[in-house]
């Protein structure tokens, strides 16, 4: 194994050659410097190489046209483009040669293009000119009234970390050091020769320096008294699309550019994203890498309007800033300087500087080597060339490669990152080759990198750096020192360090695993009847839904440890009041759904990513492509089945989704994520918060947040509603004395490491634009990302399941069955669920939509009955519905419609039209109506005989629309109340929150004796609102640790619930008691480990999750 020191050095170290910067040039110089007998050292501040300029550009390896012969970077450019081709292959880095166009759309532009055809023939680099002809066929998604364009073959994208890490990598084995976070404060000239460098790690001698410090170059050579050149950053504003628009560009698309920047350009990335950008702005700051509102605007007002209508912001994914070191010549300075002829100045190192840096290091070694007459005796008789064991990711190793890679080392069949297939195996590659940071595991493997942004994978990277590295999980940064993930010396007595060093140690320890090859054939040994990929509340019930009809094979693939899906970090109540009969943790309910999946016979396997789908349109077989974790052995499967019921879930939207701008420091997390923090990991995100986004998960994480400590300064929402359940604003918010604030927004981000504050405005409430002039800040170190979730759709896409582009989940049929025969969606993975147990539900329909369609006993052939959004209706679903509508009079099936208004509406006329005959099929009035609450509406017996019937007579064609008519609030008159003494009684609106429905309780008091109570629709709410105004209460869910001797298996923390309400003004009193208490034994789900919290008799503390105490080595 190719590994990296990390070791500093605080005496004064002795080299002939140190280099200030290490970026791709300063390690290209680096590289370069290693052929030779010599000590030679790169220095950078950052925690690795490439953090700097190198990390945020457009990583273009440019053909060399752009610029003139007369120019330096005009020379080195064409050399350094032939050198990357030759040093891809020997140090295998990300590299593509895709060739680049420079598009014309009027005269001038093309009098540029000529221009560019004069130099290319200068340089002797190959073009070509493309017509409109050639430009439609090579590239169709451009825009039409693009005229020519010129076309370099020779043009690539290159991924500019992997680059400088594999420079790094091979020079470090030829002898060059490397030496990190290390800041130079000064230089000082020796009489004899040579420079002492001082820095925050040292005094450092050496005979010579190479200044390629990027955008300090000149600050650098001011240490030395030259004051030759200035240095003027330009930033640059890049936007990265997902992989969806891979496709649809095949070539570098360049405008024609001016004398500041070449402009904004289209790029399909090495990882099959598109990147465009960038900006060009003269900034006074050296460390601004904010983005903004205006950068965002016109990259893609201009892509859009002249490179292709196809180019759109809802792709964005991630945004970032660069700085381009633009010197006062417009040109590379590269040359001794006049101060000091052993110091040799490599500055204002701008495009193309990432093509020409191996160019640039040649000139650069030229110059030492005529400064320093006898290096050229010292050149080494032998050099290794190429990396014999680079890190090669799992992601992009061939079928072949991928099953040995398992087999040798189980760690490679664990799923860390699943937007961009990074397993635990990469993870610890990465570590090994240098990575210390979760930047630095992001730039080496890409986990954190997909469409969730490390929403999914960030804790799980978290604890292997920590285990690692043999470091306490607080001092995890996300790219140094300042950048902490968790704020550290948090005062908890369930944090232990020296107990959780042999938590990861236990947890990650080596163990005797179970024969993956044994299962692999068990797996691949027959053809099951359904196959179900997600173990969540809608897989686990489609799996026993499946069983209980009859299917004789059913197997649930989930990518997590245990089955339950999110439910297992959602430890909050409010689950299972309608599918179990009594309310639950989302613990508890995730334990519940898995057992009755096993119970029914169901194979289940966790740690199980389905990562291929393919389907046999003869035989209708489908084949599942399953990578098994090291749990179960470790194997990649080739799972046969005849039907496929998808449940992957939702994932949530991110910065990048709702384009905040500003600083990327740590300390910014979706709401989910923090919740795994919290809820599984034990630890805290921050101490002062800001939650954005007002659904449910975001309300329920600022409890859990105040519950834990954290002052939670509001949660601010940019809709003039609230997006999630009442109930939840009344005991997450109101109880705990959090603000709401509706129409409002998060506007920029602050902090260069740490967030330091947000700036909040309020909005119009009709065009959701920010008001500026009324903006605040708001000083925390911690914000929230509530903002919506998006179904887990990218496996299903792959094999052309049709998207509903409102829903972002399937179309369906009203069986749950796709477009394509056989597949079936349900759950959150379909449309976002407000309530479990309809998730449940819809699972169970699948499950037995499956079985009727493998014996054939319902007519599954698409129908021409489709079903369409009216007024004030966001969506519906399905989409479309069965021929087969006595089957539905059967009850084979349910036949409903779930919809989501678009509005908050007190009363409306909910109305199914068919709009080819104009009548009406269904009608009726729904009151109290709210977007955040999903409406279903089951039809039943003459309902779907009078459907049966229309379409009989339109030949079995209706084109049904849903429509809400708001109504008229009416002003019902206050009942007069014949209790007695009830004439002069007060009346209070209460909201309950006994369960999800949130009855909205009319209250009759005098004081605190309740009279009567209105609204309610079960006798709970009449016991919730007297007792509200007597003696109010309230449960909660927390987490308790083991004793400090153990760990829990899975697990750092268990949820607990209490068995019943503890006064409401002790909540956050009960909790910190509840934190000293310490899990002795294994203990059963719903256990009793505590009993009278706060002396409170019958409020007892009941454990929701199953856990087994494993004892520690400390």
């Amino acid at each position: 194994m190719q590994t990296i020191a990390r070791s500093f050095s605080t005496t004064t170290q002795q080299y002939d050659v140190v280099t200030i910067g290490g970026g791709c040039v300063g390690c290209s110089i680096g590289r370069l410097l290693s052929k030779y007998d010599i000590k030679s050292l790169v220095i950078d501040k950052y925690t690795d190489v490439g953090m700097g300029t190198t990390k945020a550009n457009s990583g273009i390896v440019h053909a060399g046209f752009h610029t003139e012969l007369s120019l330096l970077k005009g020379k080195l450019v064409h050399h350094g483009n032939r050198a990357i081709r030759k040093l891809a292959k020997e140090l295998h880095f990300g590299y593509k040669q895709i060739g680049e166009l420079v598009v014309a759309r009027d005269q001038r532009q093309i009098n540029k293009i000529m221009d560019i055809a004069r130099i290319a023939n200068e340089k002797g680099i190959p073009i070509e000119i493309w017509g409109q002809d050639k430009l439609r066929k090579e590239e169709p998604n451009l825009s039409h009234d693009i005229l020519l364009a010129v076309y370099g073959p020779t043009g690539g994208v290159i991924n500019p970390y992997e680059f400088a890490f594999a420079l790094r990598e091979i020079a470090e084995i030829n002898g060059c050091d490397f030496q990190l976070q290390t800041e130079v404060s000064g230089i000082d000239q020796k009489s004899g020769g040579g420079f002492v460098i001082h820095t925050n790690k040292g005094d450092i001698e050496s005979k010579y320096v190479i200044n390629a410090a990027g955008l300090y170059t000149d600050k650098i050579a001011r240490m030395i008294g030259d004051e030759s050149f200035t240095i003027h950053p330009r930033k640059g504003e890049e936007y990265l699309l997902d992989k969806s628009f891979n496709d649809l560009f095949h070539h570098v698309i360049f405008p024609v550019g001016d004398k500041v920047s070449k402009g904004t350009l289209i790029i399909p990335t090495v990882d099959k994203t598109v990147m465009c950008g960038p900006t060009a702005l003269n900034v006074d700051d050296r460390d601004d890498l904010t983005t903004s509102s205006d950068g965002i605007e016109k990259i893609f007002e201009f892509a859009e309007k002249n490179l292709s209508p196809l180019i759109t912001q809802r792709g964005v994914i991630a945004s970032f800033a660069g700085l381009r070191a633009a010197s006062h010549t417009a040109d590379f300075i590269i040359d001794v300087s006049e101060k000091n002829k052993q110091f040799i100045n490599v500055a204002g190192i701008q495009s193309p500087g990432l093509t020409a840096a191996p160019a640039i290091g040649d000139y650069v070694l030229n110059i030492l080597d005529k400064i320093w007459p006898e290096l050229s005796g010292k050149q080494k008789k032998q050099w290794v060339s190429k990396l014999d064991n680079p890190l090669r990711l799992f992601a992009r190793m061939s079928p072949i490669e991928q099953e040995i890679a398992v087999e040798k080392d189980a760690n490679y069949g664990d799923v860390v990152c699943r937007c961009e297939f990074v397993t635990v195996g990469d993870i610890q590659s990465a570590i090994d080759h240098g990575a210390d940071t979760m930047d630095g595991i992001k730039f080496r493997t890409r986990a954190g990198m997909g469409k969730c942004q490390g929403g999914f994978c960030s804790s799980r990277i978290m604890e292997l750096l920590s285990y690692r590295m043999n470091v306490p999980l607080e001092t995890i940064s996300k790219f140094g020192e300042g950048s902490n993930i968790l704020v550290p010396e948090w005062d908890d007595p369930r944090r232990n360090l020296k107990t959780q060093e042999a938590i990861l140690k236990h947890k990650f320890r080596k163990r005797e695993l179970p024969d993956g090859k044994k299962l692999k054939r068990k797996l691949e040994s027959k053809i099951y009847d359904v196959a179900i990929i997600g173990g969540g509340g809608a897989g686990c019930a489609a799996a026993t839904s499946a069983k209980r009809q009859g299917a004789e094979n059913v197997v649930v693939f989930d990518r997590e440890p245990v089955t339950g899906g999110i439910l297992t970090q959602c430890i909050h109540s409010g689950f299972g009041l309608k599918y179990f009969g009594e309310e639950l943790t989302g613990p508890e309910y995730a334990h519940r759904v898995g057992v009755e999946a096993r119970q029914a016979g169901a194979e289940v396997y966790t740690s199980s990513y389905v990562y291929e789908m393919e389907n046999n349109e003869e035989t209708g077989i489908k084949k599942l492509r399953v990578l098994v974790g090291s749990e179960l052995g470790g194997t990649i499967a080739n799972v046969r089945a005849k039907t496929v019921i998808l449940g992957m879930g939702c994932r949530e939207r991110t910065r990048a989704a709702i384009s905040i701008p500003g600083d990327r420091p740590a300390g910014v997390y979706t709401a989910g994520l923090a919740q795994k923090m919290i809820n599984e990991m034990g630890v805290i995100p921050g101490k002062t918060a800001v939650i954005l986004g007002s659904g449910d998960i975001g309300l329920i994480m600022a409890r859990r947040l105040a519950l834990e400590g954290c002052k939670v300064l509001g949660v601010f929402e940019i809709l003039p509603n609230c997006s999630g359940l009442h109930r939840n604003v009344v005991q997450c918010l109101e109880d705990y004395g959090i603000p709401l604030k509706l129409s409002h927004t998060v506007v920029r981000i602050h902090g260069k490491k740490r967030l330091e504050k947000v700036t909040i405005a309020p909005v119009d409430p009709k065009t959701w634009k920010p008001i500026m002039e009324e903006a605040f800040d708001l000083e925390c170190d911690t914000l929230l990302l509530s903002v919506g979730l998006i179904p887990e759709n990218d496996l299903a896409e792959t094999i052309g399941v049709e998207m509903n582009p409102k829903t972002k989940g399937a179309k369906v049929s009203s069986e749950m069955m796709t477009n394509i025969p056989g597949i079936f969606s349900c759950g959150n993975v379909l449309h976002v669920h407000d309530i479990v147990d309809n998730v449940t539900e819809e699972g169970l329909k699948a499950g037995k939509s499956a079985v009727l369609y493998l014996k054939d006993k319902f007519n599954f052939k698409p129908s021409e009955i489709t079903i369409s959004t009216g007024q004030n209706v966001g969506y519906v679903v399905p989409e479309r519905f069965s021929k087969d509508l006595e089957a539905f009079n059967r009850k084979d099936l349910p036949l409903t419609l779930s919809l989501r208004s678009k509005k908050i509406m007190s009363a409306a006329k909910f109305t199914v039209t068919d709009k080819i005959s104009g009548k009406k099929v269904l009608s009726r009035t729904i009151k109290t109506i709210l977007p955040a609450e999903m409406i279903i509406f089951e039809i039943k017996g003459k309902q779907i005989k009078k459907l049966k019937k229309l379409a009989d007579e339109n030949g079995g064609k209706l084109e049904l629309e849903v429509s809400l008519e708001e109504l008229p609030e009416k002003k019902e008159k206050a009942k007069m109340i014949k209790e007695p003494h009830t004439e002069d009684a007060q009346l209070s609106h209460i909201t309950c929150v006994c369960c999800p429905e949130g009855c909205r309780l009319d209250v009759f008091h005098h004081g605190k004796k309740v009279v009567k109570v209105t609204g309610n629709r079960c006798p709970k709410g009449v016991e919730y609102g007297i007792q509200e105004f007597v003696d109010p209460r309230r449960v909660f869910s927390t987490t308790i640790a083991p004793r400090l001797d153990s760990t829990f298996k899975n697990v750092n923390v268990v949820p607990v619930k209490l068995s019943n309400p503890l006064p409401k003004d002790k909540l956050i009193e009960g909790s910190e008691e509840i934190h000293k208490i310490f899990i002795q034994k294994d203990t059963d789900c719903g256990e009793v480990v505590a009993k009278n919290i706060l002396g409170e008799e019958g409020v007892d503390l009941i454990v929701c999750r199953e856990v087994k105490i494993e004892k520690l080595d400390l």
